[in-house]
């Protein structure tokens, strides 16, 4: 998402449904698998921010009415039919991210031209156009049918595997007419040059150059990945979409879109955790809830765009199936199926033991 949208509204369907590769030195052969950057055994933002050690985090004093006014806060924007029945949800296949992987060193991958005509791009940096594309277009590598997600965002990310780039691109759209008939316009992006070596860097996944998302950074990789869910754990922090954030922002974000004054709404970046103290296992959770609220107990939680809706956990976008939708996608074949609870029903989680850090926590890494 870009920061100069005025509404995301990633939210608000689960509600309803339940030749630039070439330029870097090479990072992985032709011949290796592709796998997602978010699967337990290859998580590319481990060692980062994502998993820093929340178990010091400094604690504001006012953190349980911080909790309060946010698991409240859905009650401004919702219908009367949610008012108050929707302190958290998820993003399961509709405006959330796809990251697409992808490797620029295998000869039989496929290729797309990207451009942007937008002022958001027309003035970033000679590399970011050659990286990214501009009013010239480039040639990025992507998937055959690549997935862009329903709704006003249509983000993508794209992780090429051979040069160690990602690449996040919003408002992904074919050009139909004129001189770039059949290119992809996008109106902001944004880059890591060197993303294969996110791993033990200690890295603030924020980007390089550019920006995508609301706050700047590749929370992409902060999404709750389907695979790591199917094997029992989330081994990160976790990133949400609150129903609208305090004006400004907190690092590890670049820049925020909340328009809040009231002193008790948190800013989007700003880091948060379950009380370490509290035995989740007491509390009656649902598996997938519990799962989630250890996440965010262990590593921290954050937000990472407003949707005027309610919060939600966001999800990896399922790109196994060419439309990924509630009959088809692996979150309820597989995830439901297996725990027998659906991935946007997440009304359990115990808000009452969250704990807020302070504005720009750097710590814990």
């Amino acid at each position: 998402m870009s920061s100069a949208h005025p509404i995301s509204r990633r939210a608000l369907a689960p509600l309803f449904l339940g030749s630039i590769a070439a330029m870097a030195l090479p990072v992985e052969q032709a011949s290796a698998a592709v796998t997602s950057p978010l699967s337990p055994a290859s998580y590319l933002a481990r060692g980062t921010v994502a998993q820093r050690n929340v178990s010091q985090m400094p604690v504001l004093s006012n953190s349980a009415q911080m909790a309060n006014y946010l698991k409240n806060l859905h009650s401004r924007y919702v219908s009367d039919r949610f008012r108050g029945k929707l302190p958290l949800s998820g993003n399961v296949f509709a405006y959330n991210i796809p990251i697409h992987t992808v490797n620029s060193k295998d000869p039989a991958q496929h290729y797309e031209w990207f451009y942007s005509l937008d002022n958001r791009v027309r003035y970033q940096s000679d590399e970011y156009k050659r990286l990214m594309g501009a009013e010239r277009a480039v040639r990025l590598p992507v998937p055959k049918n690549f997935q862009i997600p329903g709704g006003g965002d249509r983000s993508i990310a794209i992780y090429d595997r051979g040069t160690g780039i990602w690449r996040s691109l919003y408002q992904v759209k074919k050009t139909t007419s004129g001189s770039h008939a059949g290119q992809w316009h996008y109106s902001s992006g944004g880059y890591i040059k060197d993303a294969h070596k996110l791993p033990g860097s200690k890295h603030s996944l924020q980007l390089t150059g550019g920006t995508s998302s609301v706050v700047g950074m590749a929370s992409e990789l902060t999404q709750i990945g389907i695979d790591e869910v199917l094997a029992g754990s989330i081994n990160h922090a976790v990133s949400f979409t609150l129903p609208n954030a305090r004006s400004g922002f907190s690092w590890p974000a670049r820049q925020g879109d909340g328009n809040l004054t009231h002193a008790l709404a948190p800013y989007e970046g700003q880091w948060f955790r379950i009380n370490p103290a509290v035995n989740l296992n007491t509390l009656g959770l649902r598996p997938l809830t519990l799962m989630i609220a250890q996440a965010v107990q262990k590593y921290g939680g954050y937000g990472s765009d407003r949707n005027i809706w309610c919060m939600a956990a966001n999800y990896e976008y399922d790109t196994s199936q060419p439309q990924a939708n509630q009959g088809n996608s692996r979150w309820y074949t597989q995830v439901q199926k297996k725990y027998g609870q659906a991935p946007e029903n997440l009304h359990d989680f115990p808000f009452q033991h969250l704990q807020f850090a302070p504005k720009d926590w750097r710590g814990g890494l």
